[in-house]
């Protein structure tokens, strides 16, 4: 499994290129701001059968949409990330990921 950082130069067709090669169950993405063009790919990764990851433990890894954030608005982070084409999350707080995910009916067993 691939992590690429989505504000690397040649992030796009790195991604592009290993997704035909390799065909990988999950793309590690991380970046810095939630404000850039390169999110839109994200969709790209996901409809070649392939699982999104994003991991919100630290804010430079996720665009600010840490869990420390997501605690105390959980739509506006957690919801953000998911709503860009997440279907993994990592996170230091599993259990309130889980609660938000029942709630929001999310959570794919």
């Amino acid at each position: 499994m691939p992590v690429v950082d989505l504000d690397g130069e040649g992030a796009i067709p790195y991604v592009a290129s290993f997704l035909s090669a390799f065909r990988p169950q999950a793309v590690e993405v991380i970046f810095k701001t939630d404000r850039f063009a390169k999110l839109s790919y994200l969709p790209v990764i996901a409809a070649s059968d392939c699982r999104v990851w994003i991991n919100t433990l630290w804010a430079s890894l996720c665009g600010g949409h840490e869990d420390e954030k997501a605690l105390s608005d959980p739509d506006a982070h957690w919801g953000w990330v998911l709503d860009r084409g997440a279907t993994v999350i990592q996170t230091d707080c599993p259990e309130e990921l889980i609660e938000y995910l029942e709630k929001k009916g999310r959570r794919n067993l």
